[in-house]
Order: C-alpha cells, then sequence, then structure tokens
C-alpha cells in the first residue's frame, strides 16, 4: 500500500456462468485479515471461433485448451456423437446462432446435415466407416452460415477408428481394388471395393485371388482361420485349406 491506498488490475477470462466471482485483497504479511468481494459477473465475449468436442472429452471455459479429456479410440460402424459450441477467444459459450455443419475425413462418411446453434451449442452424429490402419481421422467444425465475419474452424487430427468384431469375408479377385469402409454393408459383390477392369483368364492358367476377414464395413479384422475356396469348374485343381 502506498499511502494506505493500492490498485490492482486483471483480465478475467473465464465466464461465471451461475456462479459470480469473487475477488479480494491477501495481507503477505498474514497480520491482517483478507478481505473478499463476490457478486462479480464475468459474461462470454464476442463468438469467435467453433469449438468441438467429442465423447470422453468435456468443456473446460477459460482454460488453454479448451477442453479436459482424450478424445477415445472410436470403431468402424459406431455412432460419433460430436457437440459443437460457439466460442469467444477464451472457449467461453457465448448464445451464437448461426448454422454450422461438420465434415469428417473418412471419405465413405456422407457429410452430415448442417444445423443451426442453439444456445450457441448444437449435437451431430455421424458413423466413421474407415479404420484408420493407414491414415488417422480428423474431423471439423464449420461454420456455413452467411454471417460475417467467419467463426473459425475447429479440427481435430490424430482420431483412432479399430474395425469391429470380424462379420465376413471379402474375396478379391484381379481387376478389383481392396476400399475398406465403401458401401454397400452386405455380403454381396459390390462393397468393400473398386473394380478397376473386367476379369478373364485363359483356361488353363493360374488364377490368383484374395479372401479378406473383415468386419461389417469390410475393414480386414486380423485373425487366423482355416478358409476353403470353391470353384464350379468341375476339373479345376482346388488346394486345400490355408491361414487367411
Amino acid at each position: 500500500l502506498i499511502s494506505g491506498t493500492r490498485q490492482f488490475s486483471f483480465f478475467p477470462v473465464t465466464r461465471t456462468g451461475g456462479t459470480p466471482q469473487q475477488i479480494g485483497a491477501v495481507d503477505d504479511a498474514a497480520i491482517f485479515s483478507s478481505a473478499t468481494v463476490g457478486g462479480v459477473v464475468v459474461n462470454a465475449g464476442p463468438a469467435t471461433r467453433l469449438q468441438l468436442v467429442l465423447p470422453d472429452e468435456s468443456p473446460a471455459e477459460g482454460s488453454v485448451t479448451g477442453k479436459t479429456g482424450v478424445a477415445k479410440l472410436y470403431t468402424a460402424g459406431a455412432s460419433i456423437g460430436a457437440v459443437i459450441r460457439a466460442t469467444d477467444d477464451y472457449w467461453n459459450l457465448t448464445g451464437d446462432g448461426r448454422t454450422v455443419a461438420v465434415t469428417v475425413s473418412d471419405a465413405h462418411v456422407p457429410p452430415p446435415p448442417s444445423i443451426p446453434l442453439v444456445g450457441g451449442t448444437a449435437v451431430r452424429s455421424f458413423v466413421p466407416r474407415t479404420s484408420t490402419a493407414t491414415a488417422l481421422m480428423s474431423v471439423s467444425a464449420i461454420d456455413v452460415d452467411s454471417v460475417f465475419p467467419k467463426l473459425a474452424t475447429h479440427t481435430m487430427t490424430g482420431l483412432g477408428v479399430d474395425p469391429a468384431a470380424f462379420a465376413k469375408y471379402l474375396t478379391l479377385i484381379p481387376g478389383e481394388t481392396y476400399n475398406p469402409g465403401k458401401p454397400p454393408y452386405d455380403t454381396g459383390i459390390v462393397g468393400g471395393r473398386t473394380v478397376d477392369a473386367a476379369t478373364t483368364v485363359p483356361a488353363g492358367t493360374p488364377f490368383t485371388f484374395t479372401v479378406r476377414g473383415v468386419d461389417s464395413q469390410w475393414n480386414t479384422v486380423p485373425l487366423n482361420a482355416a478358409v476353403s475356396m470353391f470353384n464350379n469348374d468341375p476339373a479345376a485343381v482346388v488346394p486345400t485349406p490355408g491361414l487367411a
């Protein structure tokens, strides 16, 4: 204190919501009692960006990252609920009501419909189809409204997706390319592959094809199993079962 008085200043960054902040003065010498004042209300600033919150994460307003928790490892074919929040520079929820959307790097995930924020928040679900054995998944919350300035996009990268349980076999013949996650998700001859060319083979020529054990979304499942092949050519030489 100088002549009995001192002025302090600080920058509050966390909105108070239903619990007002308290401020006070403390005697550094611990001789005199402290003085505390309550009832300080801190409101969110103007909306400047979007925040994406995935399962196992929770908003942490005013923090550096804006969240606590770690996004879990997901499973192909299982729905994920993504929470989208319009926040200020300090991750405080605002009341913005513009239209937003979620985009997913998985090529086999159709873009979920856009949705308006209500009270600054919205929930949009999507289903990852492709396991991340070769490339991790990224998810973004984007502002698709006509209002300017746009809210900054929030992208989460490095998200893992495991294959689901073994469900069926996939047979790939020459002229086809393996395409995990590609619909339809039945037991037919269309899903899970891209047909590059018609397959023809001269009689008497060795013919090689690949069999994969896959989940319901055509992702390869690491398993060992005895697999036999069949062919409707009565004169063909068919091998004995082997490991997939």
